[in-house]
């Protein structure tokens, strides 16, 4: 359905079917200061289903839990997403999308993510600070992010993060466990903070001057290429000494 929805409390929308049902709320939905539960199961409601799930809100979303094996799309334009946290909340689903002023998707549980999600698009067009994690055993994919004003960290817990899209962020801080690649040229990332860990390399490439608040690699080597200036105003810990690269073009 695609109505608007004014409510005070708790709200749980779910389907049951097992060859998956849409949700999708795409008016300025208001819940008032409770938190939202959206879930597509199959017909026992036992498992997630192939549920396409968008839903918009009017100001703030408090995400309980989000299930699909589908994508998500969460849009706050004028306010923030944040989610609950606690046993058996987070969002799990093929890809996420959101926007918001402000976005905080990062409950853990025992030190990892509650969230498990493999595609990211993340538009973030508040001056404050974003930061979302995730459990991707096969890789993070960033499909777009858009971060011009504030901060975004994204942390990947079980795997890589990539990129081949355009980044544009004022100051984005990624963490990751098996390699980093943003290998668009045309990025605009203004500073660039970088952990990985395990394994894999550190690629970047980037369209305009860079500073590099510090990096920590644990895993490969560390190769970043800019079109400017490239500046380090901290520690950096790039890895075997033969494969730094580090490049103003």
């Amino acid at each position: 359905a695609d109505d608007h929805v004014l409510l005070e409390a708790l709200e749980a929308v779910g389907t049951t079917l097992d060859a998956g049902a849409d949700i999708t709320l795409t008016q300025p939905n208001d819940i008032g200061t409770g938190n939202i539960t959206l879930q597509a199961m199959n017909s026992a409601g036992t498992a997630a289903a192939a549920g396409a799930i968008t839903y918009t809100s009017a100001g703030n979303i408090a995400a309980d839990t989000i299930q699909t094996t589908a994508n998500v799309t969460l849009s706050a334009p004028t306010g923030a997403i944040t989610q609950v946290g606690g046993a058996g909340t987070g969002i799990q689903a093929a890809g996420l999308a959101v926007t918001a002023q402000s976005i905080t998707l990062n409950a853990t549980d025992l030190g990892a993510s509650l969230n498990a999600f493999s595609a990211l698009s993340v538009t973030a067009s508040g001056a404050g600070t974003s930061d979302i994690r995730t459990q991707a055993v096969g890789g993070l994919t960033l499909s777009l992010v858009n971060a011009p004003a504030g901060t975004l960290d994204i942390t990947n817990d079980t795997g890589a993060v990539n990129a081949t899209s355009l980044i544009t962020a004022n100051t984005l801080n990624v963490s990751a466990a098996g390699g980093i690649t943003l290998s668009n040229a045309g990025n605009l990332i203004t500073a660039l903070g970088l952990t990985n860990a395990t394994s894999g390399d550190i690629t970047i490439l980037n369209g305009q001057a860079l500073a590099i608040p510090g990096i920590a690699q644990t895993g490969g080597g560390t190769s970043i290429t800019t079109a400017g200036d490239l500046t380090f105003g901290g520690v950096v810990n790039a890895g075997p000494e033969a494969s730094k690269t580090l490049t103003e073009l």
